[in-house]
Protein backbone atom coordinates (compact mmCIF):
# COMPACT_ATOMS: atom_id res chain seq x y z
CA UNK A 1 0.00 0.00 0.00
CA UNK A 2 1.55 3.52 -0.68
CA UNK A 3 1.86 5.71 2.02
CA UNK A 4 0.36 8.67 2.31
CA UNK A 5 2.10 11.89 2.15
CA UNK A 6 1.43 15.37 4.03
CA UNK A 7 -0.10 17.56 2.38
CA UNK A 8 2.78 20.29 3.18
CA UNK A 9 5.08 18.37 1.25
CA UNK A 10 3.45 19.11 -2.20
CA UNK A 11 4.85 21.97 -4.04
CA UNK A 12 2.60 25.20 -3.06
CA UNK A 13 0.36 25.22 -6.49
CA UNK A 14 -0.48 21.20 -6.86
CA UNK A 15 -1.50 21.82 -2.48
CA UNK A 16 -3.59 24.59 -3.92
CA UNK A 17 -5.52 23.39 -6.44
CA UNK A 18 -5.56 19.47 -4.12
CA UNK A 19 -7.47 21.78 -1.84
CA UNK A 20 -9.49 23.25 -4.25
CA UNK A 21 -10.46 19.60 -5.90
CA UNK A 22 -11.62 18.79 -1.94
CA UNK A 23 -13.63 22.04 -1.27
CA UNK A 24 -15.11 21.67 -5.01
CA UNK A 25 -16.26 17.98 -3.48
CA UNK A 26 -17.66 18.96 -0.26
CA UNK A 27 -19.40 21.96 -1.16
CA UNK A 28 -20.73 21.11 -4.61
CA UNK A 29 -20.47 17.31 -4.50
CA UNK A 30 -18.48 17.65 -8.00
CA UNK A 31 -15.14 18.27 -9.54
CA UNK A 32 -14.44 17.87 -13.44
CA UNK A 33 -10.19 18.80 -14.60
CA UNK A 34 -12.06 21.19 -17.20
CA UNK A 35 -13.02 23.37 -13.77
CA UNK A 36 -9.52 22.86 -12.50
CA UNK A 37 -8.06 23.95 -16.04
CA UNK A 38 -10.79 26.98 -15.94
CA UNK A 39 -9.73 27.96 -12.66
CA UNK A 40 -5.89 27.20 -12.59
CA UNK A 41 -4.78 27.93 -16.21
CA UNK A 42 -3.11 24.78 -16.25
CA UNK A 43 -2.88 21.53 -18.91
CA UNK A 44 -5.49 19.28 -19.12
CA UNK A 45 -3.09 16.57 -18.38
CA UNK A 46 -1.95 18.45 -15.16
CA UNK A 47 -5.95 18.61 -13.73
CA UNK A 48 -6.43 15.02 -14.50
CA UNK A 49 -2.99 13.99 -12.73
CA UNK A 50 -4.34 16.49 -9.61
CA UNK A 51 -7.33 13.83 -9.32
CA UNK A 52 -5.36 10.71 -9.83
CA UNK A 53 -3.12 12.32 -7.16
CA UNK A 54 -6.02 13.64 -4.89
CA UNK A 55 -7.56 10.00 -4.99
CA UNK A 56 -4.41 8.42 -3.93
CA UNK A 57 -3.72 11.64 -0.96
CA UNK A 58 -6.84 11.39 0.33
CA UNK A 59 -8.24 7.63 0.11
CA UNK A 60 -11.50 8.67 -1.36
CA UNK A 61 -12.81 6.92 -4.00
CA UNK A 62 -14.70 9.40 -6.55
CA UNK A 63 -16.99 8.25 -9.00
CA UNK A 64 -17.24 9.05 -12.56
CA UNK A 65 -20.64 10.01 -13.98
CA UNK A 66 -19.82 9.96 -17.71
CA UNK A 67 -23.40 11.78 -18.68
CA UNK A 68 -22.53 14.48 -16.14
CA UNK A 69 -18.80 14.54 -17.06
CA UNK A 70 -18.00 14.66 -13.17
CA UNK A 71 -16.49 13.46 -10.40
CA UNK A 72 -18.75 12.76 -7.93
CA UNK A 73 -18.89 11.81 -3.93
CA UNK A 74 -20.46 8.82 -2.10
CA UNK A 75 -21.52 8.43 1.28
CA UNK A 76 -17.83 7.75 2.48
CA UNK A 77 -16.19 10.81 1.49
CA UNK A 78 -13.92 12.34 4.23
CA UNK A 79 -12.18 15.70 4.61
CA UNK A 80 -8.39 15.11 4.55
CA UNK A 81 -6.99 18.62 3.93
CA UNK A 82 -9.58 21.07 4.21
CA UNK A 83 -11.96 22.14 7.50
CA UNK A 84 -15.24 21.84 6.15
CA UNK A 85 -15.03 25.79 6.92
CA UNK A 86 -17.30 27.74 4.41
CA UNK A 87 -14.39 30.28 4.01
CA UNK A 88 -12.55 27.94 2.16
CA UNK A 89 -14.71 27.50 -0.44
CA UNK A 90 -14.94 31.04 -0.89
CA UNK A 91 -11.59 31.63 -0.78
CA UNK A 92 -12.26 30.03 -4.77
CA UNK A 93 -15.39 31.03 -5.59
CA UNK A 94 -15.49 34.04 -4.23
CA UNK A 95 -11.52 34.79 -3.83
CA UNK A 96 -12.13 38.89 -2.92
CA UNK A 97 -14.04 38.15 -0.22
CA UNK A 98 -13.24 40.08 2.84
CA UNK A 99 -13.15 37.21 5.57
CA UNK A 100 -10.31 34.53 4.61
CA UNK A 101 -7.63 33.94 1.43
CA UNK A 102 -7.15 30.11 2.30
CA UNK A 103 -3.40 30.09 1.96
CA UNK A 104 -2.36 33.76 2.72
CA UNK A 105 -2.77 33.39 6.57
CA UNK A 106 0.43 31.68 6.85
CA UNK A 107 2.22 34.13 5.18
CA UNK A 108 0.95 37.63 6.28
CA UNK A 109 0.76 39.19 9.48
CA UNK A 110 -3.00 39.23 9.21
CA UNK A 111 -5.46 37.83 11.35
CA UNK A 112 -9.28 38.56 11.50
CA UNK A 113 -11.69 37.35 14.21
CA UNK A 114 -13.39 34.34 13.36
CA UNK A 115 -17.57 34.63 12.45
CA UNK A 116 -19.28 32.51 14.93
CA UNK A 117 -22.56 33.12 12.57
CA UNK A 118 -20.89 32.11 9.40
CA UNK A 119 -22.03 28.49 10.03
CA UNK A 120 -23.78 26.53 7.86
CA UNK A 121 -24.34 22.87 7.19
CA UNK A 122 -22.87 21.97 4.24
CA UNK A 123 -25.44 19.43 3.58
CA UNK A 124 -27.86 22.57 3.34
CA UNK A 125 -26.20 25.17 1.43
CA UNK A 126 -25.33 22.16 -0.96
CA UNK A 127 -29.08 21.06 -1.39
CA UNK A 128 -29.78 25.24 -1.79
CA UNK A 129 -26.99 25.69 -4.09
CA UNK A 130 -28.39 23.17 -6.57
CA UNK A 131 -31.93 24.17 -6.34
CA UNK A 132 -30.57 28.00 -7.23
CA UNK A 133 -28.28 26.69 -10.30
CA UNK A 134 -31.28 24.40 -12.05
CA UNK A 135 -34.33 26.38 -11.15
CA UNK A 136 -35.66 23.53 -8.66
CA UNK A 137 -38.72 23.92 -6.00
CA UNK A 138 -37.21 23.10 -2.19
CA UNK A 139 -40.20 22.28 0.60
CA UNK A 140 -38.16 23.50 3.64
CA UNK A 141 -39.27 23.16 7.18
CA UNK A 142 -38.30 26.78 8.45
CA UNK A 143 -37.99 28.94 11.99
CA UNK A 144 -37.99 32.66 12.73
CA UNK A 145 -38.23 34.47 15.77
CA UNK A 146 -41.38 35.58 14.76
CA UNK A 147 -42.47 31.74 14.31
CA UNK A 148 -40.26 29.93 16.68
CA UNK A 149 -42.20 26.46 15.96
CA UNK A 150 -41.12 25.56 12.36
CA UNK A 151 -43.24 26.21 9.07
CA UNK A 152 -43.70 24.39 6.31
CA UNK A 153 -42.72 26.17 2.81
CA UNK A 154 -42.72 25.71 -0.33
CA UNK A 155 -39.74 28.00 -1.75
CA UNK A 156 -37.44 28.67 -5.46
CA UNK A 157 -34.70 29.58 -4.59
CA UNK A 158 -32.41 31.91 -7.02
CA UNK A 159 -29.58 33.55 -5.41
CA UNK A 160 -27.42 32.36 -1.87
CA UNK A 161 -26.26 35.40 -0.66
CA UNK A 162 -24.38 36.71 2.68
CA UNK A 163 -25.05 39.62 4.30
CA UNK A 164 -25.32 40.74 7.97
CA UNK A 165 -22.68 38.27 8.83
CA UNK A 166 -25.82 35.40 7.64
CA UNK A 167 -26.28 33.15 5.12
CA UNK A 168 -29.39 34.04 3.40
CA UNK A 169 -31.19 32.55 0.30
CA UNK A 170 -33.32 34.72 -1.77
CA UNK A 171 -36.31 32.66 -2.89
CA UNK A 172 -39.53 32.87 -4.23
CA UNK A 173 -41.87 31.59 -1.51
CA UNK A 174 -44.91 29.77 -3.50
CA UNK A 175 -47.48 30.77 0.26
CA UNK A 176 -47.08 34.53 -0.81
CA UNK A 177 -48.98 36.41 -3.27
CA UNK A 178 -48.10 39.31 -5.74
CA UNK A 179 -49.39 41.89 -2.50
CA UNK A 180 -46.99 40.79 -0.25
CA UNK A 181 -43.95 40.53 -2.00
CA UNK A 182 -43.27 36.60 -3.42
CA UNK A 183 -40.02 37.01 -3.14
CA UNK A 184 -38.21 36.53 0.70
CA UNK A 185 -35.13 36.05 2.15
CA UNK A 186 -34.69 32.98 4.05
CA UNK A 187 -31.58 32.63 6.70
CA UNK A 188 -30.24 29.48 6.21
CA UNK A 189 -29.32 28.86 9.54
CA UNK A 190 -33.16 28.36 10.08
CA UNK A 191 -33.80 25.90 8.00
CA UNK A 192 -34.43 22.73 9.93
CA UNK A 193 -33.27 19.63 8.34
CA UNK A 194 -32.15 18.65 4.83
CA UNK A 195 -34.66 20.66 1.95
CA UNK A 196 -36.87 18.17 -0.04
CA UNK A 197 -36.37 18.97 -3.78
CA UNK A 198 -39.96 19.01 -5.31
CA UNK A 199 -39.95 17.32 -9.23
CA UNK A 200 -43.16 18.33 -9.90
CA UNK A 201 -44.47 21.86 -11.47
CA UNK A 202 -46.23 24.38 -9.55
CA UNK A 203 -48.28 27.17 -10.96
CA UNK A 204 -47.89 30.83 -10.36
CA UNK A 205 -43.87 30.90 -10.83
CA UNK A 206 -44.29 33.69 -13.33
CA UNK A 207 -43.52 36.72 -10.81
CA UNK A 208 -40.57 38.67 -11.25
CA UNK A 209 -38.41 39.88 -8.65
CA UNK A 210 -38.40 43.29 -9.20
CA UNK A 211 -36.67 44.33 -5.60
CA UNK A 212 -33.42 41.72 -7.27
CA UNK A 213 -33.42 42.99 -10.62
CA UNK A 214 -34.03 46.95 -9.88
CA UNK A 215 -31.05 49.09 -8.54
CA UNK A 216 -31.23 52.01 -6.52
CA UNK A 217 -28.80 54.50 -5.17
CA UNK A 218 -28.29 55.19 -1.53
CA UNK A 219 -26.04 57.78 -0.72
CA UNK A 220 -24.23 58.61 2.75
CA UNK A 221 -22.83 61.15 4.29
CA UNK A 222 -21.00 62.06 7.52
CA UNK A 223 -23.67 63.23 10.53
CA UNK A 224 -23.90 67.22 10.26
CA UNK A 225 -23.36 67.28 13.87
CA UNK A 226 -19.78 66.48 14.05
CA UNK A 227 -17.16 69.04 13.85
CA UNK A 228 -15.58 69.83 10.55
CA UNK A 229 -12.27 67.82 11.87
CA UNK A 230 -14.81 64.62 12.38
CA UNK A 231 -16.19 64.94 9.43
CA UNK A 232 -13.45 64.45 7.13
CA UNK A 233 -12.20 61.48 9.29
CA UNK A 234 -15.47 59.90 8.28
CA UNK A 235 -15.07 60.96 4.28
CA UNK A 236 -11.69 59.54 4.75
CA UNK A 237 -12.94 56.06 6.52
CA UNK A 238 -15.33 55.37 3.69
CA UNK A 239 -13.73 57.00 0.85
CA UNK A 240 -15.99 59.54 -0.03
CA UNK A 241 -15.40 62.43 -2.40
CA UNK A 242 -16.96 65.35 -2.51
CA UNK A 243 -18.55 64.98 1.02
CA UNK A 244 -20.55 62.03 0.13
CA UNK A 245 -20.69 58.71 -1.44
CA UNK A 246 -22.83 57.01 -3.50
CA UNK A 247 -23.37 53.33 -3.34
CA UNK A 248 -25.59 51.50 -6.07
CA UNK A 249 -26.90 48.03 -5.41
CA UNK A 250 -29.76 45.62 -5.71
CA UNK A 251 -33.07 47.14 -4.06
CA UNK A 252 -33.23 43.92 -2.06
CA UNK A 253 -29.98 45.05 -0.25
CA UNK A 254 -30.56 47.91 1.50
CA UNK A 255 -31.79 46.78 4.34
CA UNK A 256 -28.73 45.09 5.19
CA UNK A 257 -26.81 48.27 3.78
CA UNK A 258 -28.53 49.81 6.65
CA UNK A 259 -28.11 47.37 9.26
CA UNK A 260 -24.26 47.31 8.11
CA UNK A 261 -23.78 50.73 8.42
CA UNK A 262 -24.97 51.06 11.76
CA UNK A 263 -28.08 53.68 11.44
CA UNK A 264 -31.66 53.35 13.12
CA UNK A 265 -33.34 53.34 10.59
CA UNK A 266 -35.87 54.86 13.29
CA UNK A 267 -34.29 57.64 15.40
CA UNK A 268 -30.64 59.31 14.85
CA UNK A 269 -28.60 57.98 17.54
CA UNK A 270 -28.17 60.84 20.68
CA UNK A 271 -24.37 61.00 20.33
CA UNK A 272 -22.92 61.68 16.38
CA UNK A 273 -19.35 60.16 17.19
CA UNK A 274 -21.55 57.01 17.33
CA UNK A 275 -23.62 57.65 14.50
CA UNK A 276 -20.74 59.13 12.19
CA UNK A 277 -23.06 58.71 8.89
CA UNK A 278 -26.30 59.95 7.82
CA UNK A 279 -28.27 58.44 4.57
CA UNK A 280 -29.61 61.24 2.22
CA UNK A 281 -33.49 60.85 1.38
CA UNK A 282 -33.66 58.43 4.53
CA UNK A 283 -37.23 58.34 4.22
CA UNK A 284 -37.67 57.29 0.75
CA UNK A 285 -34.74 54.81 1.59
CA UNK A 286 -36.31 53.59 4.16
CA UNK A 287 -39.99 52.60 2.25
CA UNK A 288 -37.81 50.75 -0.08
CA UNK A 289 -36.00 48.50 2.38
CA UNK A 290 -38.79 48.23 5.40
Amino acid sequence: MKQQRNVLSYKFGQRQRLVFIECMLYWEGEINSSKIVDYFDVSAKTAKEDLREYESFSSNKLTYNPSLKQFLTNDSFELTITSGQINEYLSFVQPVNFELATFASQMSPIEVLHNHRNQIDPDIFKRVQIACKKGLILEVDYRSLSKPDKQGRMIKPHTIVFANHRWHVRALCLASTQQEKPYKDFVLSRIVGLPEIVEEEKKGLDFKDVDWLEYETVTIRPDKRLSNEQQLIVQQDFNMRAGKLDIKLRRAHIKYLINDLNIDEHNLKADPVQQQITIADIERIKSMAF
